[in-house]
């Protein structure tokens, strides 16, 4: 009886001489970086994924709404009752149709909102005065033109929240936003405006604040459809956190922010820098051991499909985040009227 086990070891090792593993997987080859300046690739990259936030939503869907007529599209005080649609069950505004205009204007499908504006104090006090504002949508619609056009498409949900505050010679800001969706048309997306065309799927979480101190926290991704950088790179993923050298504690690093950003290649080739570790716990369990490739200099380790780069250094300029590339929207963008907008 104790003569068996020794048995099945002997059997297991006859099974693992004999067993074919077949050709060893075939190495890949690096994309070719010849002619692009990653520098500028991820300035461009941090950039546009700071774009991605409510404002680009919100902003189409008021001019959507301008275009309503008597009847097209139908509006309600509230959630319309329509099946098989996740509409939130909260007080709103929203329109929900399938409808043509006498324009031959489309619309299709629907669009749930609510915002809310409170202003309190006064800009000549001492104290000042202080604006909180907030604002949500949820829509799976269309608006498009007798052309058939595509105007505006939104299918998802965004959300953004603006302090203010303001007295005489100074102001202070906080602004967050939310954005889970995908977007297209020429309104949100201006082909003659430059910038970002065709429309993009993103799932972008942005804070930043200004004044007094001048933050920024992103994290999430963007697809865009058509827009590329470099020629070549068409999504952006980034997860960082980041100061002005004035705002920041004195053990900080003023060079560069805390985390990662990531470009990736049409064929699917993610190229990530990493800059300070994001977290000194990281409870995302980020892949890559960058602490001791982190020196506050500026710059940034390369990895290609989660290699390092050792004979490549990046390190891109991201001042320009202090320099005005940290806005906010108006507290009176908030304050959208139903009545206004359908000239009641």
């Amino acid at each position: 009886m104790r003569a068996l086990p020794f048995l099945l070891v002997l059997a297991a090792c006859k099974a693992e001489d004999d067993l074919d593993l077949g050709d060893p997987p075939e190495e890949l080859e690096l994309p070719d970086l010849t002619g692009v300046d990653l520098k500028a690739a991820y300035a461009a990259g941090l950039t546009t994924a700071l774009q991605a936030d409510t404002r680009v939503a919100w902003n189409a869907h008021v001019a959507t709404v301008a275009m309503a007529e008597p009847g097209c599209p139908d509006f309600f005080a509230g959630t319309p009752d329509l099946e098989e649609m996740d509409v939130p069950e909260e007080p709103a505004w929203s329109w929900a149709d399938h409808c043509t205009q006498p324009s031959g204007r489309t619309f299709g499908g629907f669009a749930w909102w609510q915002n809310d504006l409170a202003v309190t104090g006064d800009v000549e006090d001492a104290e000042g005065a202080t604006s909180e504002a907030f604002r949500r949508i949820v829509a799976d619609g269309v608006v498009a033109g007798a052309d058939d056009v595509v105007a505006y498409e939104f299918d998802g949900e965004a959300s953004d929240s603006l302090m203010f505050a303001e007295g005489e010679g100074w102001s202070q800001w906080t602004y967050s936003s939310l954005l889970d969706g995908t977007m297209t048309g020429t309104i949100p997306f201006d082909p003659a405006a430059g910038g970002i065309v065709g429309g993009y799927r993103a799932e972008m979480y942005v804070r930043s604040t200004g004044g007094d101190a001048q933050t920024v926290e992103a994290r999430g991704n963007v697809y865009w459809f058509e827009h590329r950088i470099a020629e070549r790179f068409d999504s952006v993923a980034v997860n960082l956190l980041w100061g002005a050298p004035d705002s920041l504690a004195p053990e900080e690093c003023p060079l560069e922010p805390r985390g990662w950003i990531g470009l990736r290649t049409e064929d699917a080739y993610w190229f990530d820098i990493v800059f300070q570790p994001r977290f000194d716990d990281d409870p995302t369990g980020d892949p890559y051991q960058n602490i001791e490739y982190s020196p506050c200099d500026g710059c940034g380790t390369l990895y290609v499909r989660g290699l390092e780069q050792t004979d490549i250094t990046v390190c891109p300029d991201l001042s320009f985040l202090w320099n005005g590339g940290l806005t906010h929207p108006e507290p009176n963008d908030f304050a959208l009227s139903i009545r206004d907008q359908l000239g009641g």
